[in-house]
C-alpha cells in the first residue's frame, strides 16, 4: 500500500510541464533595422507614404519596373524575415510574385493592408482593380 503512494508521489511530480526557454534571439529581434530598412525601399517603389497610404492592383501588374525592383529585394527578404513558408518562395513561376512578397512583407511587420473593389481612370478607359489601404496595426493592452 505505501509503495502505492511512492509510486503517485513520484509520478505527480514526473508531470509537470517543462519550461522551454529560446537561447538564440529571432530574425526579428535581431535584424531590426534591416527590416525597416526594406519597408522604406518597398514604401518608395510603391509611393507609399504618410499622406498617401492607397496602391492599385493595376498600376502594380502592368509596371514591369516596379514588380522587378520589388523581386530584387528577395534575396534580402530571406536572410532577414523567416520566410521559408511564405507562398512566394514556394512557387516558382507565380504571375504575382511582386505582389505576393510585398503584402508578406507588410503582414510580417504588423501593418494591415485592406482591400476593396475600385474602378480607376487609365488612358481615359475604366478599369475595375483592387485598392490597397495599408495601416500600422497598433496592439494596446
Amino acid at each position: 500500500m505505501e509503495l502505492n503512494k511512492i509510486f503517485a508521489t513520484n509520478y505527480s511530480i514526473n508531470k509537470e510541464p517543462k519550461k522551454i526557454t529560446r537561447q538564440r534571439p529571432t530574425k526579428k529581434e535581431l535584424y531590426k533595422k534591416e527590416r525597416e530598412e526594406i519597408l522604406n525601399k518597398i514604401n518608395s517603389i510603391l509611393g507609399i507614404s504618410k499622406d498617401n497610404n492607397n496602391i492599385y492592383l493595376y498600376d502594380i501588374e502592368n509596371d514591369e519596373e516596379k514588380k522587378q525592383k520589388i523581386l530584387a529585394l528577395s534575396e534580402d527578404v530571406k536572410k532577414y524575415f523567416k520566410a521559408g513558408d511564405w507562398g512566394v518562395f514556394k512557387t516558382e513561376l507565380c504571375k504575382n510574385n511582386a505582389i505576393l512578397l510585398f503584402k508578406s512583407i507588410y503582414k510580417e511587420i504588423n501593418y494591415q493592408i485592406l482591400a476593396k473593389n475600385a474602378y480607376i481612370k487609365r488612358n481615359d478607359v475604366k478599369i475595375n482593380t483592387r485598392e490597397y489601404t495599408i495601416g500600422k496595426i497598433s496592439i494596446t493592452m
